[in-house]
């Protein structure tokens, strides 16, 4: 199987997403105007975007009043991209807060560490940082790699896009 094969299923993108770290979450304003924030983020292998932010902050408003939100990730390295969008929701339970706060540490150390750590990563919990879940209910991934004498396709004879949730082979 491919490398291009694998990550067109749900395993492939959680490992994808592993190695990925900066993401645009995008919401809308309570007066309907969209938002973008550049945000680190982890996944859970549901698929599943963790992020943090500052209470008080515009993303942690317009959440409180519309908990439909939208991540598009960054790759620096190839044109890829994963959408996916979804409710969110804070998230309470302390242990998970503790772990996914490791996690989007030690992605953005690895992948980051010029920018790392950032402002809001020397923030706790009790320092009035919240961590989000964005639960998915759609996400696609686009590969915008393929190369004509690559693959013998040029962009027009081929769709860039994979749906990997809901699954669209699941009826």
């Amino acid at each position: 199987m491919s490398f291009k094969t694998v990550l067109k299923t749900r395993e492939g993108i959680f490992a994808y997403l592993n190695d990925l770290a900066i993401g645009v979450l995008s919401t809308v304003s309570q007066d309907g105007y969209p938002h973008g924030a550049v945000l680190y983020f982890a996944v859970d292998h549901e698929l599943n975007f963790y992020f943090i932010t500052k209470a008080g902050s515009k993303k942690a408003s317009f959440l409180a009043t519309n908990h439909k939100a939208s991540i598009t990730t960054l790759d620096s390295e190839l044109p890829r991209s994963v959408q996916a969008m979804g409710l969110v929701e804070e998230v309470q339970d302390a242990q998970t807060f503790e772990y996914m706060m490791e996690r989007i540490s030690e992605i953005n150390k690895h992948k980051n560490s010029e920018h790392w750590p950032a402002p809001i990563a020397r923030y706790s919990k009790d320092m009035g940082v919240t961590l989000y879940k964005l639960k998915t209910i759609w996400l696609r991934y686009g590969d915008f790699s393929e190369k004509e004498d690559v693959v013998g396709l040029s962009y027009t004879d081929h769709e860039p896009f994979t749906q990997i949730v809901p699954n669209p082979e699941i009826k």
